[in-house]
Parts: structure tokens; sequence; C-alpha cells
């Protein structure tokens, strides 16, 4: 896991982080769709379990999540960027578009 804290142990990250659990479809266009599962969210972005994937930093994906959301329709589809990839999943942030 990254080290999100400098040489004081204050709190590098931008946006406080939500342990929370679901299924998303991710697209990167290249390999196809995976079904991976989210670890936590903040409003920056979010963390992806995974061992492995064809994924690599910068490159961009559409994330949605899998299911009906509220009045049943299919969830929003997301572009996102891989920013960074650690060794139980992937760091993407939101991106604009």
């Amino acid at each position: 896991m990254a080290n999100n804290k400098n040489k004081s142990g204050d709190n590098l990250r931008e946006y406080s982080r939500l342990n929370i659990s679901f299924d998303v479809n991710v697209d990167s266009g290249e390999g196809g769709t995976i079904k991976m599962s989210t670890r936590d969210m903040s409003d920056g972005g979010l963390f992806l379990k995974a061992e492995k994937s064809h994924l690599t930093v910068g490159s961009t994906v559409d994330v949605q999540v899998m299911g009906a959301i509220g009045g049943g329709e299919a969830a929003p589809i997301v572009k996102m960027q891989v920013r960074w990839i650690g060794c139980d999943g992937y760091g993407l942030e939101f991106i604009g578009g």
C-alpha cells in the first residue's frame, strides 16, 4: 500500500476515503470489460481490488457500477484514469468527460 504521509506524519491525501465495496465493470477499450470490486472511494477516485489486469498507469477506462440504481435504470459510465498500481489493486482518479 502506498505511504500517504510525509516525514512529519501528516496525511497527504486530498480527499477522505469511504470504505465501501461494490462491483463495477471496467472497460479499457483494449482488453474488453473486466468485473472488479471497489475497496474504497473518495471525491477524487476509487481503489479497485484486483490481482492482475492489463491496466497500466496513465490509461483511461470507463467504469460502471453493476446492477440497477434508483428507478431501475443503469448506472452512468464514468471516465477514470489509472493513477497507480499496487500489489492488491489499482488507484483510479475521476476525470472529466
